[in-house]
């Protein structure tokens, strides 16, 4: 096929170039589309993972908020227990209870003097 004037051959090269800045414009919207469904799906899988640790966390909050309030349940107890003891050697035994109060007070009262000196 030969082209019989120069106008003829600029026209076809024209055409190829229009047909290939289609193909280069189809091609760009394809690449505009994969990447808003690949954008698209990395917001979602990082809210999954957002809520994912979000449940972790706070699963593990309530297990602390279990494990103090047994802690503080078991001292209470503990407290009250060793709250009983000192009450039952203090009502056996008053007056090594009450010197060993006057042994502490006076002491306290030798190292909290410091105005005398």
């Amino acid at each position: 096929m030969s082209l019989s004037k120069p106008t003829d051959a600029i026209k076809k090269i024209n055409s190829h170039l229009s047909a290939g800045q289609e193909d280069i414009a189809a091609s760009i919207e394809k690449l505009r589309q994969d990447l808003a469904e690949l954008a698209s799906s990395i917001q979602k899988s990082g809210s999954d993972k957002t809520s994912e640790y979000r449940e972790s966390l706070e699963g593990l909050i309530d297990g602390l908020s279990e494990t103090t309030r047994s802690f503080a349940a078991s001292s209470r107890k503990q407290a009250v227990r060793i709250e009983g003891d000192l009450l039952k050697k203090v009502s056996d035994h008053p007056y090594h209870a009450l010197a060993i109060a006057a042994g502490a007070g006076a002491l306290l009262a030798l190292l909290t003097n410091r105005g005398g000196r």
